[in-house]
């Protein structure tokens, strides 16, 4: 199976070299890396870009920019659409990678149901995703691995959470809901977190607007 590793951007190019260096000692040669600018104001993103571009990753790495600033969601389901992978790793750019995460997302691909697999599974009661008393697990955004298939017949993110968060929980959701499985696997990959959307106020208000979207969307349905 073919590899595509997406990766969504925006500023913040240290940590953008950092995981691509990470992911060049890391990957296979095989390995497909995308980057998608979602218009950063930072020049050094773009000619950092070229540079691996035309060095190390030459012939390996693909960049787009979006035509303007999409956020999170939109340049995830962009990305996506590009990869010429059979299976899509999403990867934050806030992620660092000690380990060969290929070969454990691989192995989990096994069945023939949908499959979402993730570096963290929440199971329990975050205090956001329980609804009249039923919780739904889902998978951490920052790094979640699929068959780009399965991922482009339910939709991607749902752009309705746009431009971020609740988009994980719903994914998660989604899987289940047709059947899918949501695999957690121990791989050697660290999120550092709240890089390029901090936590503020404004941040807590967009969550608590999508939650109430999650519950419009699913609760009514179950």
């Amino acid at each position: 199976m073919k590899v595509s590793i997406v990766i969504p951007a925006y500023n913040g190019w240290t940590m953008t070299h950092s995981l691509l260096l990470d992911l060049y000692k890391h990957t296979s040669k095989d390995t497909e890396i995308i980057v998608v600018d979602d218009c950063s104001t930072d020049k050094e993103v773009s000619d950092g870009l070229a540079w691996w571009k035309g060095g190390m990753l030459s012939g390996r790495l693909r960049v787009f920019v979006n035509e303007v600033n999409s956020g999170f969601l939109r340049t995830c389901n962009f990305g996506v659409s590009k990869a010429t992978g059979d299976i899509v790793i999403l990867i934050s750019n806030d992620v660092k990678i000690s380990g060969d995460i290929e070969k454990s997302v691989l192995g989990s691909f096994d069945s023939e149901s949908p499959t979402l697999v993730g570096a963290r599974l929440l199971d329990m009661d975050t205090g956001w995703n329980t609804f009249n008393g039923v919780t739904y697990p889902y998978l951490e955004g920052w790094f979640l691995a699929f068959r780009k298939e399965e991922w482009l017949k339910f939709g991607g993110f749902d752009e309705r959470y746009r431009p971020y968060d609740f988009e994980d929980v719903d994914i998660s959701t989604t899987y289940k809901h047709f059947g899918g499985n949501l695999v957690w696997v121990d791989l050697p990959a660290f999120h550092l977190g709240a890089q390029t959307y901090k936590y503020s106020l404004e941040r807590e208000a967009q969550t608590k607007r999508n939650q109430e979207k999650f519950k419009n969307k699913w609760t009514l349905q179950t």
